[in-house]
């Protein structure tokens, strides 16, 4: 799993990033990784659901993609009953949108505990646009909630390294907002300083400033511009 590009062949990249940058390269371009992203980026544009993907690495340059986790049709069936309910009650009254411990953990087959997973290179998931507002002004969901930012921290206890992404589908425009604490400096519990999400900009200008590298991809079919793209994100992200 690690065919490069030809646009990506001719970066010149230092040393010390090349072999993260690679492997980034190699998840992003992979058929499995963008079948997964179409397939939840549908669920996301037209039944208003969010799913998500991950990819593992066990070894340098040994990656696996997993299968999207989208919600059941049992689900998606009871979704219009809980859609106009804020999350935490959907969630009391048993809805789950995501599944994303299915991505994050593993059972232990001895004990039957949910243990996090260490091996988790690239995790992504969707950012639905439920609301006339989010679909008119797309943009403003492409960014990490305050929640997203918790379970972050916790992946990068468990999996140091590793590369998240929001994913936004509106009409035939997908996006992929990319976001890797930076090696070179201490991962900060920033996002505990705001009360609620203060807007995507001013998150943004705060994770950059607190260690935070990021890179926004426009998803299409594969070509020689998303190539392009997915060659500079991987070398900004590992930087």
């Amino acid at each position: 799993m690690k065919a490069v590009s030809p646009e990506y062949q001719q970066v010149a990249l230092p040393e010390n990033q090349e072999t993260e940058s690679l492997d980034l390269l190699a998840a992003l371009t992979h058929p499995d990784f963008l079948n997964g992203v179409r397939a939840i980026a549908r669920h996301a544009r037209l039944k208003g659901i969010e799913g998500g993907l991950a990819v593992y690495r066990e070894t340098v340059g040994s990656l696996s993609v997993s299968s999207p986790i989208l919600p059941s049709i049992e689900e998606i069936r009871r979704l219009p009953i809980y859609s106009s309910l804020p999350a935490e009650e959907a969630a009391l009254a048993g809805y789950t949108s995501f599944r994303a411990h299915e991505l994050l953990m593993y059972e232990d087959p001895q004990s039957g505990n949910l243990i996090d997973r260490r091996d988790v290179f690239l995790f992504i998931h969707s950012h639905p646009l439920h609301h006339e507002g989010e679909q008119k002004n797309s943009i403003n969901s492409l960014a990490p909630s305050l929640s997203d930012l918790e379970v972050s921290e916790t992946l990068n206890r468990c999996s140091p390294g590793v590369t998240e992404g929001i994913l936004v589908s509106h009409r035939k425009d997908t996006r992929l907002l990319l976001y890797k604490a930076s090696p070179s400096r201490d991962f900060q519990q920033y996002y505990t300083r705001f009360n609620k999400d203060p807007g995507r900009q001013e998150l943004l200008r705060v994770m950059q400033e607190s260690g935070y590298n990021i890179a926004e991809l426009q998803i299409g079919p594969p070509n020689k511009d998303y190539a392009a793209q997915v060659a500079e994100a991987a070398i900004v992200l590992n930087s």
